[in-house]
């Protein structure tokens, strides 16, 4: 797992993101660049650790909009399980309310912000 981000929001809520690989996807016994990568969140000391991706679900990119103090993500589930993402795969967005204590993704729609270009 690595640190992808710091956000500060507001003057008195600080984050930490991390994207990290948790599943042996690929099924070859080691936990590396080849597995599906996740979203996770943190306090800034650490604390509140926890997964906000859906497992088998490989985490794209994010969005912070600080007028809601809301994070936007989107995942691709690899549905023919070729292990490539494509248009024909299923694209997910998210969003974590981070005024809560619990933060929780919310998927919100089925519909892709964007697909990767083939």
């Amino acid at each position: 797992i690595q640190i992808m981000t710091f956000v500060e929001y507001k003057f008195y809520s600080r984050i930490v993101l991390y994207e990290g690989h948790d599943l042996d996807t690929n099924k070859d016994e080691r936990l590396n660049y080849r597995d599906v990568s996740a979203l996770f969140i943190s306090n800034l000391d650490g604390s509140k650790f926890k997964k906000l991706s859906v497992d088998f679900e490989q985490y794209l990119s994010y969005s912070f909009l600080v007028a809601n103090d809301n994070l936007y993500f989107q995942t691709v589930k690899d549905l023919d399980g070729d292990g490539k993402y494509e248009n024909d795969d299923e694209f997910h967005n998210y969003v974590v309310d981070l005024t809560k204590e619990d933060k929780q993704a919310i998927r919100y729609d089925t519909e892709p912000a964007f697909k990767q270009n083939q």
